[in-house]
């Protein structure tokens, strides 16, 4: 009988000794996704927030903590990316413009080409504003999901 139970003992300690294992190289890979989102590195910190969903099922905290960080980073993303399709809009803005009142001066005078890059640029223009709203409404999402996991 002390030998079973020996053995259960042992095999308990080994059982707790690799959960907190688990645990800890579940938090260094967590460490490390912080540190590349920090440093800009969002793709490769949204890989190694894969890698701990994958191999550590049961790091609840950790992985509680790494969903925290992926809408982080992913925020982050939307927020460049709703930047930068806001700079683009505003080019394409203009030079639609400027070519809308080229167009307009010339009246019924207006050749095929200018007509076709008018609507070449409008198409931009409206491409660039999907893009952004996109982007923006990717962020607004992303605010809301923050606010329900905060509750």
């Amino acid at each position: 009988m002390t030998k079973l139970k020996t053995i259960i003992i042992s095999l308990a300690a080994v059982a707790v000794c690799g959960c907190n294992s688990a645990q800890k190289e579940a938090e260094e890979l967590l460490e490390s996704a912080n540190y590349d989102f920090v440093h800009g590195r969002y793709d490769i910190a949204l890989d190694a927030i894969d890698s701990l969903r994958k191999i550590y099922p049961n790091a609840i905290e950790a992985r509680k903590q790494a969903l925290e960080l992926q809408q982080r980073i992913a925020l982050k993303k939307a927020q460049e990316e709703a930047e930068e399709a806001d700079k683009m809009y505003q080019i394409a803005s203009r030079d639609y413009e400027v070519m809308r009142k080229a167009v307009e001066k010339s009246g019924a005078n207006a050749t095929r080409e200018q007509i076709d890059e008018l609507t070449r640029r409008r198409i931009e223009r409206d491409s660039m504003k999907i893009l952004m709203d996109t982007q923006f409404a990717k962020i607004r999402y992303i605010h809301r999901r923050q606010m329900q996991n905060n509750k």
